[in-house]
């Protein structure tokens, strides 16, 4: 045995050791398995699963990550993103439309605020 991992069990009775080495070594052979070449999925499946139970039994759960679902459901972050536009496209606009350019306010008497294009005086 290793010097780190006997300093790390000697405070645990011998059941609990032997338990935690047995951990260990399906830990060990676990993250060691390949799949061979000519073997069949359905053999390493089976093998792999098999580490999985017997660390499960040993008190260590293995998550694996694969979650069973509606793969085509969006998160709620993306939904809550698009805001109105829900309806398949219907509202988008395809481009951004152009800024209104209000024409300036109508003034009463032109000839008072203009300026004389000939002498540059104001309102003659």
């Amino acid at each position: 045995m290793e010097p780190e991992i006997q300093r790390n069990l000697e405070p645990l009775h011998a059941h609990e050791m032997l338990k935690e080495l047995k951990t260990l070594q399906t830990m060990r052979d676990f993250h060691s398995c390949r799949q061979e070449e000519g073997q069949s999925v359905s053999l390493y499946v089976h093998k792999i699963k098999g580490y999985i139970d017997n660390l499960e039994r040993l008190g260590h759960p293995v998550t694996l990550g694969l979650d069973k679902g509606n793969k085509h459901k969006k998160s709620d972050s993306q939904t809550a993103a698009r805001g109105q536009n829900h309806r398949k496209g219907k509202n988008k606009q395809a481009y951004a439309p152009k800024p209104k350019i209000l024409p300036p306010p109508k003034r009463e008497n032109l000839a008072k605020d203009s300026i004389c294009h000939e002498c540059g005086e104001i309102g003659h």
